[in-house]
């Protein structure tokens, strides 16, 4: 796996040269850039277009959107969460 920024030069010089990848996994923030940028299209056409598909499933799926239109899908949802020994305290 690419350091982000290597990644990011990487898929910079790849739209550039015509040659975008179809897919690409990220997370959020480094990838918003990209989206900004014209660098990635929106997918509302085919996410409206599946059937059966709800991004309502996905509560995360609202940090992929920029101006009101999903850029990306949630691979996974993650639950942060802390466990601790109440003992110790």
């Amino acid at each position: 796996m690419l350091p982000f920024d290597s990644l990011k030069q990487k898929l910079d010089t790849m739209v550039a040269g015509g040659e975008a990848p179809d897919v690409v996994f990220g997370w959020p923030t480094p990838f918003a850039q990209l989206w900004t940028n014209d660098r990635i299209i929106p997918l509302d056409h085919y996410i409206d277009n599946e059937p059966g598909f709800n991004l309502d499933d996905l509560p995360i799926a609202k940090q992929f959107m920029y101006q009101g239109k999903h850029f990306a899908i949630p691979f996974n949802n993650t639950a942060h969460l802390m466990v601790y020994n109440k003992t110790l305290f």
